[in-house]
């Protein structure tokens, strides 16, 4: 698949090349899958939960004895940031 073709990709088009890829997945790691995978793709509000919960750790240790508020307001800051970087 040429590289332009995957900023049109949706999610039928990408389980359709997960299930091309899985012959070969299957081939490399010598075993079969049980059930054929299903891939659907996530949009910005998925990505979003995704990241607080990754940073949430990271940042409330950071701001440790700091104003709950704050510790969110941080989370969310730093998932806007990351996910800002993502859509250029």
């Amino acid at each position: 698949m040429p590289a332009q073709d995957l900023n049109r990709l949706d999610d039928r088009g990408l389980q359709k090349l997960v299930l091309e890829l899985q012959p070969v997945v299957e081939k490399v790691c010598g075993r079969k899958l049980k059930r054929p995978p299903v891939a659907v793709l996530s949009d910005g509000g998925d990505m979003m939960r995704v990241f607080r919960v990754e940073l949430a750790p990271q940042v409330s240790a950071m701001y440790r004895g700091q104003a709950k508020s704050r510790i969110r307001r941080a989370i969310q800051l730093g998932a806007d940031i990351f996910l800002s970087g993502l859509k250029q």
